[in-house]
């Protein structure tokens, strides 16, 4: 099934669109924070400090952040169609604090030692 759909040469083209893109993302993300991380380290203080390092750590923090909105409006949605869960009539799963918990959203990594 794969040597099928990678013989079409509509697969083949987007397949080698894919990797040209990601290995462009990767180039100019390399050099972007190589950039950024010289800068927060060499320049000693600067007045956007906070803000850079909110920045860069900000990749690490949306994806766990919208994963949680996900299943938020997923939980909700399943309450309105089918009533589970019941909301305050039902004490909270063993899993929810788990699901709910990120090891970055609690603490993002800081680029420099304190």
């Amino acid at each position: 099934m794969v040597r099928r759909a990678a013989a079409q040469p509509s697969v083949a083209r987007a397949a080698w669109f894919s990797v040209r893109v990601a290995a462009a993302n990767a180039s100019v993300a390399i050099v972007l924070g190589t950039l950024a991380a010289n800068a927060l380290v060499r320049q000693g203080r600067i007045r956007a400090r906070a803000g850079c390092e909110l920045l860069l750590a900000a990749p690490l923090v949306i994806p766990d952040v919208i994963i949680g909105l996900s299943l938020l409006l997923l939980f909700v949605a399943m309450q309105h169609t089918i009533g589970w869960p019941d909301g305050a009539d039902s004490p909270p799963s063993p899993s929810a604090p788990s699901m709910s918990q990120s090891s970055y959203a609690r603490d993002p990594p800081r680029l420099t030692d304190p």
